[in-house]
């Protein structure tokens, strides 16, 4: 038996449309040494039922809870259960390349005093449907500190959950994710792993995350007053930090602020309460000129929407071509 050097940790809640395709992207890593961690929050679907039948493929084990609705808790609960050295974490509607754990493994031999790594991400549709690329705006193919990488993250979490690596000592130095802020908690755990330690970014697409109405980001947009809290405590929290850094912080944290506003604006106007975007927009300060670079240059604005414009225009199609074959038949 060989020793665990990667802990995968997966909260899982009623994820039957999706989990097969994340648990297939982990049997498919072709690395010994892994182990996966399933912590589920109370399912009634057949979740379970997915997981057991891919655990006699490989190492899995499933912790059962009660539902308690908030995936930090589970992941917390994985992190502390984990064996590994590293650890790394996999939503069930997302998903992996199956080279991605060896490219991983090769880098953390070569730089072995790292506390995080990072890699692009794709965003896909509900469907498999690849929409484009998330990528962080920091440099890469070295070895980053908390100046290389803070100013940027501060104004938008770039980082995808399941795009990152992570030394399981460095998790318990900086405390654990915060189980209060479910939206941003991994968010505030980049930047704290920023402030504590070495982080490398491999400039390569080794994995995805889904953007659908079910997803965690989606649910939360409807609630836009603890959307917009989550946003600017995350922010509060390490302007400090950023200061201390640079002589410069200013900028960044008014493109934060910006930003986050912004965000806010546009999930409640998809909902349509445009009534609430107006009071939020009138709130909203216009950056200076050097603010608004760095929001820009940071916030992967178009990243992040063109993918959802086409997502809904994906749906709209498959919506349009259905009731067409319905009308033919």
């Amino acid at each position: 038996m060989c020793d665990i050097w990667l802990s995968i940790i997966m909260p899982t809640f009623n994820g039957e449309q999706f989990i097969s395709v994340a648990l297939e992207s982990v049997v498919a890593q072709k690395l010994e040494g892994v182990e996966l961690l399933v912590i589920d929050d109370g399912s009634v679907d057949r979740t379970l039922q997915i997981v057991r039948e891919f655990a006699l493929r490989f190492p899995i084990k499933i912790v059962l809870n009660q539902h308690r609705g908030n995936w930090v808790l589970s992941t917390n609960e994985g992190i502390r259960m984990a064996q590994g050295k590293w650890v790394t974490f996999l939503h069930q509607d997302d998903g992996w390349n199956a080279s991605r754990i060896v490219r991983l493994h090769a880098l953390v031999d070569q730089f072995p005093d790292l506390s995080l790594v990072v890699h692009d991400s794709w965003f896909a549709d509900r469907d498999g449907n690849f929409l484009g690329k998330y990528t962080p705006p920091i440099p890469s193919e070295r070895i980053l500190t908390s100046s290389d990488v803070l100013p940027a993250l501060i104004v938008q979490n770039t980082i995808a959950i399941s795009s990152v690596l992570v030394r399981r000592e460095a998790l318990f130095q900086v405390g654990l994710m915060d189980e209060e802020w479910r939206f941003t908690a991994d968010w505030k755990l980049w930047m704290a792993l920023t402030l504590n330690g070495k982080v490398y970014y491999h400039r390569e697409s080794l994995g995805f995350f889904r953007i659908h109405v079910g997803s965690q980001t989606a649910k939360l947009s409807k609630d836009p007053t603890r959307f917009l809290a989550e946003y600017l405590h995350v922010q509060d929290q390490f302007s400090e930090s950023l200061r201390e850094l640079s002589l410069s912080a200013k900028p960044f944290l008014e493109a934060a602020r910006f930003n986050s506003y912004l965000n806010v604006v546009l999930a409640i106007a998809w909902e349509g309460k445009f009534a609430e975007c107006w009071r939020l927009l009138i709130c909203m300060d216009i950056p200076c000129y050097h603010a608004m670079l760095h929001f820009v240059s940071s916030a992967r604005f178009c990243q992040r929407i063109f993918p959802r414009i086409r997502s809904f225009l994906f749906r709209r199609n498959a919506y349009t071509l259905c009731n067409s074959k319905k009308l033919v038949s």
